[in-house]
């Protein structure tokens, strides 16, 4: 009697497929993840791969699916039985923390080019308020990098004492010249942004030095985004 081998399929969040593949070759045998053993499909017996099966359901290896049971009679000359993998929370974590970092350093990459054209125009409050801007955002992909987030949303007395504190002061992440890149420019910014004052060519020019060194330095670390 021949049983149709399962197909192992990896699916992160739907948990019910119904795969109608043509029957493997007769000489082909099923190769279960992670199982130092393989399985004859002409060998392999009701109640065996039941065990198997159940085994493997018990390490966490892989989620049945809800419409189709693991091995059935009914199987033997219809579809094949289906395994769906489910990632675990952390990997779901991992990604999501990847994908976030790589968002916010497109956000700093973003800030850094626009900066760049407001001081070619010589709108320099504006230069200065994307400069900061830039650097706030390197800087959260950088926290990101290390695994670091703050319980709620991202505010500027987090990342300033984040970024110097952890990453600079204790784990030496980065060069010590990038510790006064944040103050100083969230500095400026107020001035643009805030007061009854003007930035200078020479002023905003400083800062983007200060900018490009910080993003650079956060980019050659952390990866992605160019």
């Amino acid at each position: 009697m021949l049983f149709h081998a399962p197909t192992l399929l990896l699916f992160p969040s739907r948990s019910t497929v119904v795969a109608s593949k043509p029957v493997v070759p007769a000489r082909s045998r099923l190769h279960i993840a992670n199982e130092h053993m393989h399985l004859d499909k002409h060998k392999c017996q009701p109640n065996e791969y039941h065990r198997l099966s159940n085994r493997m359901r018990l390490q966490g290896e892989y989620t049945p699916s809800a419409s189709q049971p693991i091995f059935s009679s009914s199987h033997c000359h219809s579809v094949h039985p289906v395994l769906v993998i489910h990632p675990s929370p952390l990997m779901l974590q991992c990604k999501c923390m990847q994908q976030d970092r790589a968002i916010y350093l497109t956000k700093a990459i973003e800030s850094l080019l626009t900066a760049e054209t407001e001081s070619i125009n010589g709108r320099y409050n504006s230069y200065a308020n994307r400069c900061y801007y830039a650097c706030f955002q390197a800087a959260i992909a950088a926290l990101l990098s290390e695994d670091i987030r703050p319980t709620g949303q991202w505010n500027h007395q987090f990342v300033h004492a984040q970024f110097v504190g952890v990453l600079i002061n204790q784990r030496k992440c980065y060069d010590t010249q990038l510790r006064r890149v944040l103050s100083d420019n969230q500095s400026l910014r107020d001035r643009a942004d805030y007061r009854p004052e003007f930035v200078t060519a020479t002023q905003a020019l400083r800062a983007l030095r200060r900018t490009r060194l910080f993003v650079t330095a956060i980019r050659q670390r952390g990866g992605v985004a160019q």
